[in-house]
Parts: structure tokens; sequence; C-alpha cells
């Protein structure tokens, strides 16, 4: 539509039109980065399941699994068997779709119930005609913003939350639509969705209660005459349970979380509800000192006061009475059945209270927007107000997806090796299980990107980012691990570190090593090289013979991208020079560009650990400090003690190197 036709609209009709197309526009705007991810975490473990039952046993035996939820896994298993291999692109549009959709519903939800709850009228504390539409688009606007929905977006497997979201809020709007049109139409899709959202996740086993709160916090007189039908719809929900039970999976007996646990986990939900002043507990602790629990509380009561007072002051209790309801029904099965330790670590939990939370502030902001005096003012407030509450999700959304881009480029990269090197084995150091700020913007709750838990394989997720099976192993090297300033990281196989004897010895079955290196700006995993047992016999070409000790078979380098790889092979005799290498680049006017001392391997492997015989393809990543005016450059490569004295260098013919340095010629690109 052109800005000439929007403006021609009526203020009710622009406001409308723009429930429509704002949460997928408002979603796109600050998800669109999503749609370049990986599969990633949880991905592996369902994608896995989807693919390896038949479509009956999806629904009828999920042993080795630890819930049922079948919808989504008959859709994902058609859908992998249609689409070509790893088709990331297509399963995140599909959450980006649903995460827009959900932001329509619940403002369409709004828009209903705030039409019943403030019917127009002069009196001075009613609302004017638009204050329904209005809170709507605050709705909408709120729920597309909502901090914990960064997950649910970004991971595909989160479809579930997503899911069962979009289908409690669809039940709920069709079956308000039949109670104001009494169409069949709404009361079948009411009834539908209502009886499936639990085999999309298991918390829509709450789905009727939901829909049957709604029914009875839009219009109690109306749903005391529906009361049978009302009574339907959690009856619905729960048909569930005996189907859940009946069903073969992998659980254990259900053991009581504990008091504490239960409180706790609380105090995590309670962010819900009150995330647009949630933002403020991190600050508060840290200036304060304060315990992050009591922090989050001191928030919330406060946040819940400033959206309940306008409802109170007007004995609104209808909302009040709709939004509690919905907060406790969405967060009691979690609360109830998880752990609080498994609820910290998941803020897709949070995904399903959400739809409550953009309601109570949206009917909170127009409630106090309908008291002030003029409508003009009263549609600027109503409109500002949620904008402005978005601005720290907003701010906080775009850091997580920023995080999430940093974390999920080394998955890319292992999909590339897979394609390249399908038939080798690899073996990838200090490989990303974790990462996170060590800033953190909100009080409780995991605010990091998990990349492969222990449950999942670096060979699942190459496969499952590739299409091509190709044999990984990840494994800790610590000796190796950088710290970066403004991040934490865990790495795979952490509480089984190896040593540089193990290292040495490990890396013999593996055709190449990479290495996981962090920094702030990126993750990255590079070639290291390789080891492999020879004969303990002079070579019959090198390039230079260091002692008899060490022997240089080969080497070339290039310079592109802001960095020079130089690949060295080495050929080790011994006995042990005690030696490290140094890898020194100049400019042709002498200027050092780039220094690269170091054991081989990217500093892993020192020759101490080596068999006589050994032979080692050498790589080492070098940053540049700068690069060359005339793009000439050189290399100086040899080897040196600890005392900085260097071993001697010799030719093939014998004559010896000068200052014990072997020149070497570049062998790539230079840029």
């Amino acid at each position: 539509m052109t800005p000439s036709a929007m403006a021609s609209l009526s203020p009710r009709r622009r406001i409308n039109l723009l429930l429509r197309l704002l949460p997928p526009l408002l979603t796109l705007a600050l998800y669109w980065r999503t749609l370049a991810f990986p599969f990633f975490w949880d991905d592996a473990a369902n994608f896995d399941l989807a693919t390896t039952r038949t479509f009956l046993q999806v629904w009828t035996d999920v042993s080795g699994f630890p819930y049922y939820r079948p919808i989504l896994f008959t859709f994902w298993k058609a859908a992998l068997a249609l689409l070509p291999p790893a088709p990331t692109l297509f399963f995140h549009a599909i959450n980006l779709a649903a995460h827009a959709a959900n932001g329509l519903l619940i403002g369409q939800v709004t828009r209903h119930l705030v039409a019943q709850w403030f019917p127009a009228a002069p009196a001075s504390d009613a609302a004017t005609p638009e204050t329904a539409d209005l809170a709507g688009l605050a709705a909408a606007i709120l729920f597309v913003v909502y901090p914990a929905a960064v997950l649910p977006v970004s991971l595909v497997a989160s479809l579930f939350h997503l899911a069962v979201t979009l289908a409690t809020l669809g039940a709920t709007l069709a079956a308000l639509e039949y109670a104001r049109e009494r169409k069949w139409r709404w009361l079948s899709l009411a009834l539908l969705l209502t009886v499936l959202a639990p085999y999309v996740h298991e918390y829509g086993v709450v789905a009727g209660a939901v829909v049957a709160l709604a029914l009875v916090a839009a219009n109690p007189q109306r749903a005391w005459r529906d009361k049978w039908l009302v009574a339907a719809f959690p009856l619905l929900s729960t048909l569930f349970l005996p189907v859940w039970l009946a069903v073969p999976k992998s659980r254990e007996s259900y053991t009581w979380v504990g008091w504490s646990s239960i409180g706790q986990s609380l105090s995590f939900f309670i962010q819900g509800p009150s995330f647009p002043l949630q933002f403020l507990t991190r600050p508060l602790m840290q200036a304060l000192g304060w315990n992050d629990l009591v922090t989050i509380w001191i928030v919330a009561l406060a946040a819940m006061a400033a959206a309940l007072t306008p409802l109170l002051r007007l004995r609104r209790w209808q909302p009040i009475v709709l939004v509690s309801g919905w907060f406790a029904l969405a967060s009691s099965p979690s609360i109830l059945v998880l752990s609080f330790g498994y609820i910290l670590t998941s803020p897709r939990l949070l995904y399903y209270v959400a739809p409550g939370a953009a309601l109570l502030w949206a009917v909170a902001v127009v409630t106090f927007a309908a008291r002030l005096p003029r409508p003009h003012v009263q549609h600027i407030v109503a409109l500002a107000l949620p904008v402005l509450a978005a601005v720290p999700a907003t701010l906080f959304v775009q850091r997580e997806i920023a995080l999430h881009t940093l974390a999920l480029e080394p998955v890319w990269q292992i999909a590339a090796i897979a394609r390249q090197y399908p038939q080798e084995r690899h073996l990838v150091i200090n490989a990303l299980n974790w990462v996170t700020y060590r800033n953190a913007r909100y009080g409780l709750g995991h605010e990091g990107v998990v990349v492969m838990p222990a449950y999942v394989t670096l060979e699942q997720l190459g496969r499952l980012n590739s299409g091509v099976s190709a044999h990984f192993t990840a494994q800790t090297f610590p000796i190796v691990k950088s710290e970066p300033e403004f991040h934490f990281y865990s790495t795979f196989n952490e509480h089984l570190p190896w040593d540089w004897a193990t290292f040495a010895a490990q890396a013999l079955a593996y055709d190449r090593v990479w290495l996981t290196t962090y920094s702030d700006r990126q993750i990255r995993i590079g070639e290291a090289g390789a080891i492999r047992n020879g004969e303990a016999a002079r070579p019959a070409e090198y390039l230079a013979n260091f002692e008899h000790q060490v022997f240089l078979t080969a080497a070339e380098y290039s310079v592109e991208k802001g960095e020079a790889v130089v690949t060295l092979a080495w050929k080790y005799l011994g006995p042990d020079p005690n030696a490290t290498v140094f890898r020194h680049l100049f400019d042709c006017q002498g200027n050092v560009l780039a220094l690269g001392d170091g054991h081989a391997l990217e500093r892993m492997v020192p020759f101490t650990y080596l068999s006589p015989g050994a032979e080692v393809r050498d790589i080492r990543h070098m940053p540049l400090d700068a690069i060359s005016s005339d793009g000439c450059y050189s290399l100086e490569v040899g080897l040196f003690h600890p005392d900085g004295s260097r071993l001697q260098a010799f030719a093939p013919d014998g004559s010896e190197f000068e200052n014990a340095v072997v020149p070497i010629r570049p062998s790539g690109p230079i840029r």
C-alpha cells in the first residue's frame, strides 16, 4: 500500500492494517539474520528421531526419547524426505513465520478482549472506539520483541514452543470469535486446535484451560450460559494424558522437585510477566550487591504494581484474572515437573508465558492512556509506551543474535569440511560447546548459545548441515585455549582434557587436525596439520637440515584476507632438539608483519613427543599486523632453543644458512 493510500484511511483502519502488517515486518526486521543460521543444539537429536523412525513409530513408539510430540516430528520427517539436504533456510523461515503469526494472534486476541472490557462510552474512564485496536497493536509489538524469544526463533527444534503457542492462541481466538458470531466454523477450529495442541508439545495439555479462562474473562455471563462448552475445552486437552502415558518413551519415574526448586523456578518465570522492567535487574545487582532472586522479585513486584495499578483503580478485574491464570497455567507444568537446574538454562520455556505478558502490558497501557484528556494524546501515549518498553528488549534481541552469529559460524565450517573431505578422519580441538557474554544483561537465566551439548556429536552437526557423513572427533586441549575479553566459552569434552603426550599419540589416528580459535570478533576452525609415523631415515629430498635431528622437507605460504598461512613439512629423526619453530613474515623492506613462534600444529606438538621417523604437516595461521604496500613478502623459518639460541640449519649441499634462517618463497595468493 502506498503512503498516500495509507493516509486516506481512517485512524481505525490504519491501526487495524498495522496490526496485520507489523508482526511479520517487525519479526523480519529483528530476526532476519537467523535465516542464515545452521542447525545446532537440539536440532540434531530431534531430526535424528524424525529420520530414523517410521511415520507410525512417530505416533506410537518414541522409545529412547523423553517426550512425545508427534505432529512436528511428522512434519519434520516429511520435509526432510522431500527437501534437498540441509534445508536450513526453509526451517528457520518456518520459525520466523510462526513467531510472526503468534504476534498477530495475540494482537487479535487482545483486541477482542479489550473491545468487551472497554465498551465505547462518553464516561471519563471509558475508552475511545479505537482503544481495542490500539491494545491489540501494543500487544503485538510487545510480543514480537519479547526478549525470551531469541532462542525459540533461532533454534529450529524450539518450533515445539512456537507451535504450541500458535495452537493455543489460535484456539483462543477462534473460541472468542464463536462466542461473538456463533458460527460453527469458529467452534470447529477452536475444538480442533485444542485437541491437537498437546500433540505439538506437552504444554498443550493446559491449552483448553487457557481457552476456557479467556471465555470466562471476556464475558462471564455469556460463559455461564455456555458453561458446558466452556468446560469441554479443558477436558479435550486432558484427553492427551492417557495417550501420553500409553506411548513408549524413555522416562524416569516422577520425582518431586522440592519446594526449593519450585520457589527458584517461580523466580525464573516471574521474569515473564514483568519483562519490560527486568532489564533493570542486573544493574541493581551490580550496583547494590543484591542477591539475584531477591532483585528479580523486587523488580517484578515493582513492574506488576505499575501494570496493575491502572486496572485496579478502574476495578478491571477480568484482565487481572485472565493474565494471572494464563501465567499460572503456562508456567506450572515446568515448575512442577522440571528441576530448577534445567529451567535455568532454558529461556525458551518462557515463550508460552509471553502472550499473557504482552496482553497484560497492552491492557495496562491503554487503560492508563484512556484516562488522558484528549483522544489524540491517548493514541500517542498508547503507542509510544509499548514502543518505549520494546527498546531494551529489542537491544537485547540484537545482542543475542550477534552472539548466535559468532557461535554458529564454526558449524558452517564443520559442514564445509565434511563436504570437502568426506572420506577423511578429522580431529577438531577445542570445538565449541557453548558461549556467552561475560557481562550478562538479565538477572537470571541462560543468555548464551549452546552449540553442541554432550549428547550431540560433530558428526551429527556436520551431516545435518552438509548432507555428508564424515568422521569427526572433538576433544579439548587446554594448553592452546585462549581467553577472549568479553566472552566465556566451554569446549566439547572439557571434562576429559588432553595433555601434550596424549595429543601427540592420538593425533596419529587422524588425517587432518583442526584447531578452534577464539576471539571476541570470531570463532574459527582452522586446519593445523597432521602427524604420521614413518621410517627413521634421512629423507632423500629436503629444504633444510637442523643439526641432523629435524629436516624441513617442504614449505609454502600464502597471504590473503589479513593473514599468512604457513605450511611446513617436517621429518623428525631425533634425539629431541628441545627446540621451537619460528616463522617470521616480513615485507621486502624488512618490516616485521607477523610472528608465528611456537610448536608444530598450531603450538600443539613439541618435537619431544614425536617418535623417530615421524612426519609432520605443520600449518600455522598468522594474523598480519600490517600488509605489504607493494605486495612483496618474505618468510623466514628456523628452530630455536629455550635460551633463544638457534639450531644450525644446513642446505642439502651442506652449506649453512646464514643466521640459521631458512628463506621460504610464497606459494599462494598474495593480496
